[in-house]
This record gives C-alpha cells, structure tokens and sequence, in this order.
C-alpha cells in the first residue's frame, strides 16, 4: 500500500485546509480533521470531469477572483471544464517544467523554437520567459518555413505538442529536408505520449533526444516528467500524490499492474484537485532511485 510522506501529509492539510477556507461547497466535501495515512487518505472522494463540469465555470473556484490571472476552457468529450490559476500557479507550473529543462540539460545558451500553437504550449512559454529562456513562436510556420527558421537561427531545441513534432518530421521527410543538417540536440513535448519505437525514430531522423512531460489538456501541466533512461516519467511527489487504482473496484493496484491514474495536486491554488481521476491508464513502473539520479514515484507513460 502507498505510504504518504510527511512532506505529502503536511502539504496535503494545508491544501484541504485552503479548499475550507476558500470554497465552502467544496469543502463540505471533505473532513476538517487531519489526515494522517493513506488509508485515510482514501476515504476521500474522486474528482472527475463530471463533477467539474457540473460546477462550470467557477463553482470549485478557491481563489477569489481579484487574484484570478487566467482561465482555460476545455471540452472533455462534450462537458465544458474550467482550468483556472493565480500567479502563484503559474510560477508553481513553471517550476515544474523548469525541472524537465534541467532533466533535458536545456540551459539560456540554447535557442528554443515552439512549433505548436501557443495556447496549447502556455506551460513551455513560461518556463521559457522564467528562465530567460530564449524562445522563438513558430507554430504558426509552414512546415518550409518552419525548417528554414531552424537552419537561420541556428535552433538546438524544439518544443511542442507531440502530434505537432510527428506532422512536422513527416513533412520534412516528404519535402526532403533534412533535419540531421541543423543544429538540433534537444526536444521537449506534451500531448499523446510517444511509443519508444516512435520516439527512437523520431530521434534518428532529426538528431534531437526526445523527452516528454505529462499533461491532460491543460490539467496538470508539467506533473510528470520523462528523463535520459526513457523507462517512464517520474512523478514530482513532493507536488502531486499519484495513485493508480482499479477501475472497477477502485482499489490500489500492486506496482507493475495496469490502473487507472488517480492525482492529487498539493500546490495549486485556484483549483486544487483531490483523487483527480484523470481516465487514464497507467503502471508504477518503479519507486527505487533512478539511474539519472531522481528518487521518485516513476509510472508508465
């Protein structure tokens, strides 16, 4: 069974705490006492779509609305979902990414070229404008345009969507340009998780070491991270408590087994979510120290 760590416990009070204090109807959800255990822990109800949904748009708000920076609206299927943040969440989510950065050895001597749409990369972006990154807009490009302004700018790194990386490296396959002739050495992406077939092929054709963060839509930006062993994506546990349950049963499964991924977020403000199912399929690949260096919880792509 998962054993929370006291920095879970104590940031996991203060986050249902917040959520009290800050959102009365949420909060009926939830006991006032302090949790101590996982098994505690699971007595706590799920989040879902659903449930945001019905609260659209502002109902599992915990923020007041003065300190409201931003809002996101995403279709699930047909429901209409709410993401919202402060300041404080942005700097939270880019420090996130800004790990992945590190992972990937990204440093403000590299030149970053976005090739995705900048609604759909907004975590990128501001990791990028934290770190002094510096960052060229190119995913309104052409795919021609698109490879010249790789060649001109001298690019090391790209970033983006997944499905936007495929439709681009396709593209220069058909239109014979060749990416091994840039400068490229670096790729960070969201979106669809590759296969490692896909990714080792990706990486043949364009000289770039691919690496992957994980998000859902705009929920959870940047939560896990892919790093150099490529076996999984480590899960940054000192911000998200990730379980993975029975879908049926909804009960843990032993690591290894296939479940469903059930996040909690013990950082965010706007909208802090509690055993958030997010309706995907996932494994505890391991929870020893990892070969790059990390020491945490590292689940299947």
């Amino acid at each position: 069974m998962l054993k929370l760590t006291d920095i879970q416990i104590l940031k996991l009070g203060k986050t249902l705490h917040h959520i009290h204090n800050n959102n009365f109807f949420y909060g009926q959800k939830f006991p006032a006492g302090r949790l101590s255990s996982y098994s505690e822990f699971c007595s706590l109800p799920f989040m879902t779509y659903e449930i945001l949904a019905q609260g659209y748009p502002f109902a599992y708000s915990c923020a007041d609305t003065k300190a409201l920076t931003s809002g996101h609206l995403q279709k699930v299927e047909k429901l209409s979902v709410m993401n919202l943040y402060t300041d404080n969440d942005n700097e939270h989510i880019a420090e996130m990414i800004s790990r992945s950065f590190s992972i990937a050895g990204i440093t403000d001597e590299d030149t970053i070229i976005l090739i995705s749409n900048e609604s759909c990369s907004s975590a990128y972006i501001k990791t990028s404008d934290k770190l002094k990154h510096f960052i060229i807009h190119g995913g309104s490009l052409a795919p021609k345009k698109l490879y010249q302004l790789i060649k001109d700018t001298n690019a090391t790194c790209l970033l983006g969507d997944t499905t936007d990386l495929i439709k681009f490296v396709d593209l220069c396959r058909d239109s014979s340009f060749d990416l091994l002739e840039t400068e490229l050495r670096t790729g960070i992406f969201s979106g669809k998780p590759l296969t490692n077939g896909t990714r080792k092929h990706i990486e043949k054709e364009t000289g770039m070491e691919i690496f992957q963060t994980s998000s859902f839509g705009d929920f959870l930006a940047g939560f896990a991270s892919d790093c150099k062993e490529h076996d999984g994506m480590h899960v940054w546990d000192d911000h998200y408590l990730a379980e993975i349950l029975d879908k049926k049963t909804g009960k843990p499964v032993k690591d290894g087994e296939e479940g469903e991924l059930i996040v909690t977020t013990l950082s965010l403000s706007a909208l802090p979510l509690i055993r958030f199912k997010t309706g995907k399929i996932s494994k505890i690949v391991s929870r020893e120290k990892c070969e790059c260096g990390l020491h945490t919880i590292k689940i299947a792509y």
